[in-house]
């Protein structure tokens, strides 16, 4: 679903790695369920960057190819995701910029990065559960760490 950044409540920018805490019980997956539920009594959308959907639904099937989880599992975190209402947002310049923060930053994952400059372009939060990614938190100082969530 497209963002609309218009919307009156700004958005909060989520992860790869926090989208899953969501789906699969994991470690910090209750302080994921409490970002989520905050932000639906906030009434500030979640917004991830295009790619994340597909990302997360890698995830989910290599663990299960990996038997890591069962297909029943599998299917109801695929069933999950399509009802958390997850927007995702492309805004011009997305890739572009992501590429040069990378570059910048000396970060080598570049779907983490469209995070980090998804949340910059929407003057948002971003809440992320990816410890590599948080590495970088200095020089993106609306980035957070999912284990020092409390409330909005």
């Amino acid at each position: 679903m497209a963002r609309d950044v218009t919307s009156d409540r700004p958005p909060v920018v989520v992860d790869t790695a926090l989208v899953m805490k969501w789906l699969l019980p994991e470690e910090l997956s209750n302080r994921a369920q409490a970002l989520l539920e905050a932000a639906i009594r906030s009434d500030r959308p979640l917004v991830a960057a295009p790619a994340v959907p597909v990302e997360v639904a890698g995830i989910i099937h290599d663990r299960t190819r990996r038997e890591e989880i069962t297909v029943a599992e599998a299917d109801a975190a695929v069933e999950l995701l399509d009802r958390l209402g997850l927007e995702t947002a492309a805004p011009a310049g997305l890739v572009p910029e992501a590429i040069a923060f990378c570059r910048d930053a000396g970060i080598k994952g570049l779907p983490g990065t469209q995070a980090i400059v998804l949340a910059r372009i929407l003057n948002a939060e971003l809440w992320t559960a990816d410890q590599k990614l948080f590495r970088h938190a200095a020089i993106a100082p609306w980035m957070h760490w999912l284990g020092d969530f409390e409330s909005f």
